[in-house]
């Protein structure tokens, strides 16, 4: 898949931002890295560990995460204090996920699996936003209708947490949510080469993890339900 994403772009002709997108990418990559490693080493520590419910400190660190994504999106913050914080995050994702997983007794074929199959889905998603650019068809109608879904699964979202819902339900929004994400992807890989618009290192490498995390976790959920 890497061969297609490397092809095309080899290909394009258009003046584009090709440096900071290669710059997103390797930090994406060693993000990501950090997050695997941890999840590697506490599947590890916790593999004759039963888990019968989610640890209290699981709820607090879902929080510092979710702060962490605000210090992290804060251009007023020097570039070297959130890169660290950005480390943080990726490691503390990696605990998350672990934690996750290790309650819902997800296989370790499970998540090898997804792997690959996130990995697919973001060059695929990423070429799809290349030619877009090259092309030179406005993403705004995609931008707009990827936030009405958005904002619809965050609904759907609040009615799943208070009402008993079937798995084939949940099922169904899991599936959602990884098409929204592969949304943003064509969006995000759009803007990023797109010399019109300004970018930001930390920023534009954070919605390529949430993208690609939340891609990852739900196709490992769906397999193992």
């Amino acid at each position: 898949m890497w061969f297609v994403f490397f092809y095309v772009f080899s290909k394009l002709n258009k003046p584009m931002k090709y440096t900071f997108l290669m710059k997103t990418l390797l930090h994406l990559g060693f993000q990501l890295t950090l997050t695997g490693i941890t999840m590697e080493r506490l599947n590890s520590s916790m593999k004759n560990y039963a888990l019968n419910q989610k640890p209290i400190w699981f709820f607090l660190f879902l929080f510092v995460a979710f702060m962490l994504t605000i210090l992290i999106s804060n251009e007023s913050i020097p570039a070297p204090v959130r890169f660290g914080l950005f480390c943080v995050f990726s490691i503390l994702k990696g605990l998350l996920i672990a934690t996750l997983f290790k309650d819902r007794n997800v296989s370790s074929d499970s998540v090898k699996k997804a792997v690959f199959e996130t990995l697919g889905i973001f060059t695929l998603m990423s070429v799809v936003g290349i030619l877009l650019l090259q092309s030179g068809v406005s993403i705004a109608p995609l931008m707009f209708a990827t936030i009405l879904f958005n904002i619809t699964l965050i609904f759907v979202l609040i009615y799943i947490l208070f009402n008993k819902v079937d798995d084939e339900k949940i099922r169904i929004f899991r599936l959602a949510v990884i098409l929204l994400m592969m949304l943003y992807i064509i969006i995000h890989t759009h803007n990023n080469l797109n010399t019109r618009v300004k970018n930001d290192l930390m920023i534009s490498t954070l919605n390529y993890y949430i993208n690609v995390i939340s891609i990852f976790r739900n196709l490992v959920l769906l397999s193992d339900d």
